[in-house]
């Protein structure tokens, strides 16, 4: 019997024997491959995040970029406004001007921004401003609309002067939503063609 108890205990001893050696292979496997996969995952990481650094760099370059353009773009059409001879001006539904560009003081005399919230139609003469108010009418139907009239306008030294309107409906673009009204004196030409 103590024969067959040595060899149960033999078999049982090389049993758990057996198994202390997997359970110990296993255990190394994990002990290296917890190293690893940290290191791999550390790896994805540190890609991810440059490639997601790339990615944002080129987004704010993108932005460096459009800024410029707008502010170059905002510029040129600044400056071509203000080196022009016409006027610009930009009213409201109801005729009051919103807008004067600054070539209003040089062409005809009127302060910087001394235009702003005053009715166009005071600045026509009385025999043209039925004429205004028609074209104004007109204009404002459809967006995008355009109308040229040639009406007398005073200027600020109380001279009247004949000049082309051209009349642009703009209501619909949010950063003008007004009429814009270009303003040239044309005063030489009609005097020259009578």
């Amino acid at each position: 019997m103590e024969a067959q108890v040595s060899q149960v205990s033999d078999r049982y001893g090389a049993k758990a024997s057996d198994k202390l050696q997997s359970l110990s292979s296993t255990q190394r496997g994990i002990l290296i491959a917890t190293p690893v996969a940290c290191v791999l995952g550390l790896a994805l990481v540190a890609f991810f995040w440059s490639l997601f650094d790339r990615y944002r760099q080129q987004v704010e370059n993108g932005l460096e970029r459009e800024t410029e353009a707008i502010r170059h773009s905002e510029e040129r059409l600044k400056s071509l406004a203000q080196n022009s001879s016409d006027v610009v001006l930009i009213g409201s539904p109801a005729g009051l001007v919103t807008y004067q560009s600054s070539t209003a003081e040089a062409a005809w005399g009127y302060a910087a921004d001394c235009l702003l919230d005053r009715p166009l139609i005071d600045l026509i003469h009385v025999e043209d401003q039925p004429a205004l108010l028609d074209i104004w009418a007109q204009v404002q139907v459809a967006p995008g609309t355009t109308r040229i009239i040639e009406l007398q306008l005073r200027w600020a030294d109380g001279e009247w002067r004949f000049n082309e309107l051209i009349l642009t409906n703009l209501l619909d673009n949010p950063s003008v939503a007004g009429l814009v009204v270009t303003v040239r004196d044309v005063t030489e030409r009609k005097a020259f063609e009578k």
